[in-house]
């Protein structure tokens, strides 16, 4: 049985609904170009004040921060953990996060 009671039923039981297409892969191949772009353009121009505040904030942790909630300076400070005072490397969780809302 095909009509609107049969989709509203489908729903009901837990499946997925019929009209709703698989991700394209083209949404995919623009993101990670996207993702490519960014991260290459990333160390061409220097440090913008805010970089240098969670710097500095990733150095001094703590989680009473007013301005800022915890998880900005501590992904600051895996960036420096693991790349050290490097431009890419703070600039890799924003990319990582426009990748994963694309």
């Amino acid at each position: 049985m095909r009509g609107p009671h049969a989709e509203a039923t489908n729903l009901e039981a837990g499946a997925e609904p019929d009209s709703l297409a698989p991700m394209d892969r083209r949404v995919l191949v623009v993101a990670g170009a996207v993702f490519l772009i960014l991260m290459a353009l990333s160390g061409l121009y220097g440090f913008h004040r805010d970089e240098l505040y969670f710097l500095d904030a990733a150095r001094h942790l703590q989680g009473g921060y007013v301005d800022q909630p915890i998880l900005t300076p501590l992904l600051a400070r895996v960036s420096l953990s693991l790349f050290g005072v490097s431009l890419p490397g703070l600039r890799l969780w924003s990319a990582v996060a426009w990748r994963s809302l694309s």
